[in-house]
């Protein structure tokens, strides 16, 4: 969440994730798609991929979160 805080215009995959966080792949979707339950990020189709970004307010909804 704090590369998405520094970077709101940064887009993810799982592909990314996976690499960057040294997963495999199903933990990498896993981590993606939860983060999307949550509403920490906003999935949307481009080609065949997913790539999830961050909201415009992630930091409300992150500060929110802590609040409670």
């Amino acid at each position: 969440m704090s590369h998405a805080l520094r970077h709101p215009d940064a887009g993810y995959t799982f592909r990314s994730h996976q690499t960057s966080h040294g997963v495999v792949y199903q933990s990498a979707r896993t981590d993606l798609l939860d983060l999307e339950r949550r509403g920490l990020l906003d999935r949307r189709k481009v080609g065949q991929r997913f790539v999830f970004r961050p909201p415009l307010d992630l930091a409300e909804r992150l500060a929110s979160r802590q609040a409670s």
